[in-house]
């Protein structure tokens, strides 16, 4: 039976879907390993740090990541792995990226210190699905349907319920309350837009390598500097130092490489719910780790579960 030359181009074009689905399959996959790995890491860190060198290292972590990228990229230039042609990061996209990088961090750390780094956590993470839907939306207005808002806008409900049970199991509300909740909003956004940039540069060709190397710098500079006092307090242990730096690079680090691989693959949407769920990772290790965890908490955190899963398996 002949092939018209519709049907022979669709069957040719197959295995290029099949491929790019399969891509995106695989950047799901390491995103999910990448928040399980940085919860988990996360909730250590916090149990085995002292909270004067938490800012040293976030440092030490943003530091080192750079340095691992750099590192990677250098070898892998030296053995001919890197295109002569590598697609490059223009100067405008270097500062947005670390600018949103940055201001996720930075933003998020500070509002840890005015309200409950669960809310902060919660509130940050669970405004990446709106954010990224909301943005889609505005490009593609008169494409997309307003309902494609609504799942989002779900998500967040159940993020802001976790906050709100959060907020209400606290003996006291903190005057700086409405200042952490504003800047964790901040920082959600800005979540958003390392998402939204990445998969913009990959869909031009600059590699998961190319960002890692480029994007972090204005980060650790940020942490450095917030660091500085906790060093200059008093008499600082080298080697303790080097503990933490060790344990930051483990924890911290090699998730957070990990993840910009993973976003570069996977739809911002779909990297954005699963990110969604750092807060319960984070609280679940905290458990583990003898941390007390009250019944409404655990409710809320159960449903924000839900409504993930039930995202991801319809494809959001």
């Amino acid at each position: 039976m002949s092939q018209t030359p519709t049907t022979a181009s669709a069957k040719a074009g197959e295995p290029h879907v099949a491929a790019r689905a399969a891509g995106l399959w695989l950047g799901v996959l390491v995103v999910a390993l990448a928040v399980l790995w940085q919860g988990i890491g996360t909730a250590v860190v916090a149990h085995v740090v002292d909270p004067r060198w938490g800012t040293f290292a976030t440092f030490s972590a943003f530091l080192s990541a750079s340095i691992i990228a750099v590192l990677i990229y250098a070898v892998r230039s030296r053995r001919g792995q890197a295109q002569g042609r590598a697609v490059r990061i223009r100067p405008t996209e270097w500062v947005k990226l670390n600018l949103v990088t940055a201001g996720a961090f930075a933003c998020f750390y500070v509002a840890a210190t005015m309200i409950p780094a669960t809310a902060a956590s919660v509130i940050e993470t669970g405004l990446g699905p709106i954010a990224v839907t909301t943005v889609a939306y505005v490009q593609n207005r008169g494409r997309n349907s307003a309902k494609s808002l609504l799942y989002p806008a779900w998500v967040l409900l159940a993020a802001c319920a976790v906050a709100w049970f959060v907020f209400a199991a606290q003996e006291s509300a903190s005057a700086h309350q409405l200042a952490g909740i504003l800047l964790s909003v901040v920082a959600g956004s800005c979540a958003a837009g390392v998402l939204l940039i990445s998969r913009q540069l990959a869909q031009r060709g600059v590699s998961a390598l190319s960002m890692s190397v480029a994007r972090f710098h204005l980060a650790w500079i940020i942490c450095g500097a917030l660091s500085l006092p906790a060093l200059m307090l008093g008499p600082v242990d080298a080697g303790q130092l080097i503990a933490i730096a060790g344990i930051s690079t483990v924890a911290i680090s090699a998730p957070i490489l990990l993840l910009q691989w993973g976003i570069t693959l996977a739809r911002p949407l779909h990297s954005a719910i699963i990110i969604s769920a750092l807060p319960v990772v984070v609280l679940a290790a905290d458990v583990l780790l003898g941390a007390q965890l009250t019944a409404s908490i655990g409710v809320a955190m159960s449903l924000l579960v839900a409504v993930l899963l039930f995202g991801l398996r319809r494809g959001a």
